[in-house]
């Protein structure tokens, strides 16, 4: 079967090299881009099976990515972990936006809860 492809959306370099890194080395397809704007046309091209996403980025931030993301009837399907999620952000106004998963600043990026067993061999 084909792999999970996972879209990783943080404009930190060293945050998605690290998870490109992780992820891969566990058998996931993975995918990278650095702001909104470019999440969005990535998702268009790859159609991500999960994105992790930083909700504070230049030029678009996740909520905003997230909303037009889900907004799409062809993206509902996508799973969007939101990563980074400052403490200060109301997480009941940032589940009505439709986000999927929550990692605020000091829960891990990743649970092994994420994914299910052999999840890179769905």
């Amino acid at each position: 079967m084909t792999p999970y492809n996972i879209l990783i959306v943080d404009d930190d370099d060293d945050i998605r090299h690290l998870l490109k890194y992780n992820l891969e080395k566990e058998g996931f397809i993975t995918h990278q881009a650095s702001n909104g704007l470019e999440c969005l046309e990535r998702v268009q091209e790859i159609k991500p099976n999960l994105i992790l996403l930083d909700v504070m980025m230049p030029e678009m931030d996740g909520i905003e990515v997230c909303e037009r993301i889900k907004s799409d009837p062809n993206n509902r399907d996508i799973l969007i972990l939101i990563t980074r999620l400052p403490n200060c952000l109301n997480l009941s106004a940032a589940i009505s936006q439709s986000f999927t998963i929550f990692a605020t600043q000091s829960d891990p990026i990743l649970s092994s809860s994420v994914f299910p067993p052999d999840a890179s061999n769905p």
